[in-house]
């Protein structure tokens, strides 16, 4: 079989196969970050031009043809100039949408805390400031969250949730976004597990002691500051955007087990194939430790003397108008 014929029936299976899927069902994808990936053809077509197999080069041509259609159809799809995405829209009235509001407070018997985070495709932004333990806003229509809570001695485990069998959409796209804001006297630790969604982690201000991530095809900014002697992050994803800040005076090292991903480690020397360190990291006081698993995707850790200034207006942003059909309070 030819390679012609192989890429061009996958690219138009693919493309047939994603037009009919969005008029129908319509798919809570962030199509402008999938543009991004357009190097991974080139990378593909290189690997194919080293290969002798011609088994293997039907497979790479098979990959390259399906990523096109992608391609393409995220461009059109985002209006070839990067439109508001499906995260950024505002909602609308064509579905059921509701609006929840969370709390836990905070008291003195709270040595620590862990936020478990269960969500689905959609924008969640952490970070700001509160009196509570925690508060929550969340404006979705896929389903109604719920925020569970356990205790053991002095720590504190929250479960924000959402129920996504309850899905009701009405003709409009769904929409999903949760805003959560956290007490910055108490120890954090982390575990977010989202599919295709914008993350905005903003917690320089926070003693987080684990930060782990499982995600699907999603677009992750996070900020960590030095609060605390050791953090440990995690990230697993697939095709997905992971950015990183962390301050200069912090020790990190990383460690990376990817695929066909892109890296900019800025600050870093790279001690082996998977292994990359700051220069203070051995005599650092405070110390990051990242681990990397990845699919296709495009991996950046930057550091910093001084915040990033679209950071202060995070919490001014991630506001949500609490007038609701449902409210919850705990």
């Amino acid at each position: 079989m030819k390679s012609g014929r192989i890429f061009w029936g996958v690219f138009f299976l693919t493309v047939g196969v994603l037009v009919l899927l969005d008029n129908f069902v319509g798919m809570q994808i962030e199509w402008s970050f999938l543009w991004k990936l357009w190097p991974v053809a080139l990378i593909l077509i290189g690997i194919s031009t080293l290969l002798k197999d011609q088994r293997f080069k039907w497979m790479i041509t098979g990959s390259v043809a399906l990523l096109v259609g992608v391609l393409i159809f995220s461009g059109a799809n985002s209006g070839c100039s990067r439109a508001q995405s499906f995260f950024e829209q505002d909602f609308t009235d064509n579905g059921t949408v509701i609006t929840e509001e969370f709390t836990t407070h905070a008291d003195s018997t709270i040595s620590s805390a862990e936020l478990i985070l269960e969500g689905g495709a959609g924008r969640y932004r952490i970070g700001g400031k509160t009196d509570d333990l925690l508060h929550a806003t969340s404006k979705s229509s896929i389903g109604p969250y719920t925020l569970k809570q356990s205790r053991d001695n002095g720590h504190v485990t929250l479960t924000l949730s959402i129920d996504d069998k309850k899905f009701d959409w009405q003709g409009g796209t769904p929409k999903n976004r949760v805003d959560v804001a956290m007490s910055k006297v108490v120890p954090w630790s982390f575990d977010i597990s989202i599919g295709a969604a914008a993350l905005d982690l903003n917690l320089a201000d926070y003693m987080v002691s684990q930060l782990n991530i499982d995600a699907g095809a999603a677009d992750i900014e996070a900020t960590l500051g030095d609060l605390s002697d050791e953090t440990w992050v995690s990230v697993e994803a697939g095709a997905s955007s992971i950015d990183f800040n962390i301050p200069e005076s912090v020790g990190c090292e990383i460690n990376v087990d990817v695929g066909l991903t892109s890296e900019e480690f800025t600050g870093f020397t790279r001690i082996d194939e998977h292994t990359y360190r700051t220069s203070n990291f051995k005599t650092a006081k405070k110390k990051i430790h990242m681990e990397f698993d990845a699919g296709i995707s495009s991996i950046k850790v930057r550091r910093y003397t001084k915040l990033p200034a679209e950071l202060d207006t995070l919490e001014a942003e991630s506001e949500i108008d609490t007038t609701s059909e449902t409210e919850v309070m705990f």
